[in-house]
């Protein structure tokens, strides 16, 4: 979506996964961090964990929930408000 930000351009399509995805491992950090941040609807609580196929990290077919945190306060507000083409005259619900 050209236009959302100044001399930004759409990328090309994602290239397929290698063939071979299945065989990878999942790698799993550690962090050493007191405090994790979200940014959540009243009605969900903190620790939510969506299976709506809606947003980009959802699992393809439900069969897992995602929750969305960040290590910082504006990771957490950019995460909700800031996406490319998000529609700054409404706030989710």
């Amino acid at each position: 979506m050209s236009g959302w930000r100044p001399g930004y351009t759409e990328p090309g399509p994602h290239p397929l996964p290698p063939v071979d995805l299945a065989a990878h491992r999942l790698p799993i950090r550690t962090f050493n961090i007191a405090s994790w941040y979200r940014v959540h609807r009243c009605a969900l609580g903190p620790l939510f964990f969506g299976n709506t196929v809606t947003y980009r990290f959802d699992a393809p077919d439900s069969e897992y929930g995602v929750l969305y945190c960040a290590r910082a306060q504006a990771g957490a507000f950019i995460e909700v408000f800031g996406s490319p083409g998000s529609d700054a005259s409404t706030v989710p619900d």
